[in-house]
């Protein structure tokens, strides 16, 4: 296991355990509330690759405003992600050895 991805925690984070280095857990934020949005995890030979991306309609906007200011106005700084790395990161890793099921 190298990728625990877990959506609808309502925030976008990242955290590497000191328990478990070689494994990351990847929160991302529930597409309805602030920041309004959606993430995009692309898997790769070498790797892979996330992506945040608001969304752009009118109405998904003015929810996210009005979403905004929930928790007294502390929920950008709970949602949105301490830093840029926490809704965008490119991770290195060697994933040739990965096989798609059998279904």
């Amino acid at each position: 296991m190298f990728l625990h991805h877990a959506g609808h925690t309502h925030r976008n984070h990242r955290t590497i355990s000191p328990a478990a280095p070689r494994v990351t857990l990847q929160e991302v934020a529930a597409a309805r509330e602030y920041p309004g949005g959606f993430s995009i995890l692309r898997l790769h030979t070498h790797g892979y690759a996330l992506n945040f991306y608001k969304s752009r309609s009118g109405l998904a906007r003015q929810w996210s405003e009005r979403s905004r200011q929930e928790i007294m106005g502390y929920w950008p700084q709970f949602a949105f992600g301490t830093t840029v790395g926490d809704r965008n990161t490119v991770v290195k890793r060697d994933l040739t050895g990965l096989k798609r099921p059998h279904h």
